[in-house]
């Protein structure tokens, strides 16, 4: 999604965001006082979201959560929208845990991804989080669902409501859709059990944290329990290509192209640039979030590539699977592997078996 960057344009749309939040505001109060009844599934359920558009991290918090659960013995389920999916399927299966039935295509790619990362957690795509709980949990045994990017996916009831909050970013002076990245108004964040604040840097600042903490508390109300709080940054583990590992040291003193198709690419080239590689970014190349790259988007890609003299093409492992390049191109792209580091105890969530 484009979001405004000027101040007159955003000016501009204020009346339509404050008629968004006010739509958005009257959905959750239908359900917040009983007049709309969510749907509860026979096992907990654990959403995964955040309350702007794009780039707090929910992919690799899931993909995490989904570990950490399996290694506690658990049968997960992680349930995606699967956005700009191919399929016209009301639903696809990605993995039953133990293969994957389709492509990135049909699947999208975060699921895909996700299915890639946990092969052992059942992974469905579909917008009706309901219909899939219940496929995951009566077709394929899971005792445990993860939603991805289901905050505010209110119509099913959740037992952890994990909201994402980017370290850097100041939802303050953030403004509703489409005049700002809002989803919807901050009282949303009352409904969070947990609150999870990513893209820490080395040198948080204290004061800034303390913010967070009670723009969430406060969303709350006094009457309800100290929100837990986790704490985490994402960071570079190995390079991948589709045919091979390599270690950063690959790169040094090399000439590389980079080429997203996400929220805030400005952060990928950000890590990039922190490996202190003496490497050389010869271009970049920015689509949109989860676009899907076309025979003349590869064409340009490759000639940007022989125009840049680079080396490697550096990417995202959700943009790496959505690439059809030739072979030759294809071992020359790798993705930037990144993990969840927690800089404080991860989630819990033993208490729903209790």
């Amino acid at each position: 999604m484009n979001l405004p960057e000027s101040k007159t344009v955003k000016t501009i749309l204020k009346p339509a965001a404050f008629f968004y939040g006010i739509g958005a505001s009257l959905k959750m109060q239908l359900y917040d006082q009983k007049i709309l009844t969510p749907t509860k599934l026979s096992a907990p359920v654990i959403s995964v979201g955040n309350i702007t558009v794009g780039g707090t991290g929910k992919t690799p918090i899931t993909i995490d959560i989904a570990q950490i659960l399996e290694k506690a013995g658990h049968k997960v389920g992680i349930l995606s929208r699967g956005y700009k999916r191919r399929s016209q399927e009301s639903h696809v299966v990605v993995s039953d845990g133990t293969e994957i039935f389709v492509s990135c295509e049909e699947a999208g790619d975060e699921p895909y991804l996700m299915a890639l990362s946990c092969p052992g957690a059942v992974v469905i795509s579909g917008s009706s989080r309901i219909d899939t709980g219940k496929l995951a949990i009566e077709k394929f045994g899971c005792d445990v669902i993860v939603l991805d990017d289901g905050y505010q996916h209110v119509k099913l009831e959740r037992d952890r409501n994990l909201v994402l909050i980017d370290y850097s970013d100041n939802l303050e002076e953030e403004s509703v859709l489409p005049a700002g990245r809002l989803r919807e108004p901050l009282s949303g964040l009352g409904r969070a059990t947990d609150l999870i604040i990513t893209k820490l840097p080395e040198a948080p600042d204290e004061l800034h944290l303390s913010r967070i903490r009670r723009l969430v508390q406060e969303a709350s109300g006094e009457s309800k329990n100290e929100i837990t709080t986790c704490l985490c940054r994402f960071i570079p583990r190995k390079l991948r290509s589709l045919f091979e590992e390599l270690d950063f040291e690959s790169l040094r003193g090399t000439k590389v192209m980079t080429l997203t198709g996400i929220a805030r690419p400005e952060t990928f080239i950000s890590t990039i640039e922190s490996l202190n590689l003496n490497l050389t970014i010869a271009d970049s190349m920015a689509f949109e979030d989860h676009h899907w790259f076309t025979a003349t988007d590869l064409e340009t890609i490759e000639a940007r590539l022989a125009a840049s003299k680079a080396d490697f093409i550096l990417t995202t492992e959700k943009d790496l699977v959505r690439l059809n390049m030739k072979e030759e191109i294809a071992r020359r792209t790798f993705a930037l592997v990144l993990g969840t580091q927690w800089l404080s105890a991860p989630p819990s969530f033993e208490e729903l078996w209790s």
